[in-house]
């Protein structure tokens, strides 16, 4: 996988990170966690586009 693909996906490291330190009680809500989540999924779409534009 390029670079520029890795950095696509790596809001994926951040919401298990943030979802970690929100449980944990560290660091932010579990919430607002979830609504990242929820805000990085409507992106599939253009994630997908990408993957087929490099495959």
């Amino acid at each position: 996988m390029s670079d520029k693909a890795v950095d696509q996906f790596s809001f994926l490291d951040r919401l298990s990170d943030g979802y970690y330190l929100a449980t944990e009680g560290i660091y932010g809500e579990v919430e607002d966690i979830i609504q990242d989540a929820l805000d990085d999924l409507k992106k599939f779409d253009e994630y997908m586009g990408f993957l087929r534009d490099n495959s």
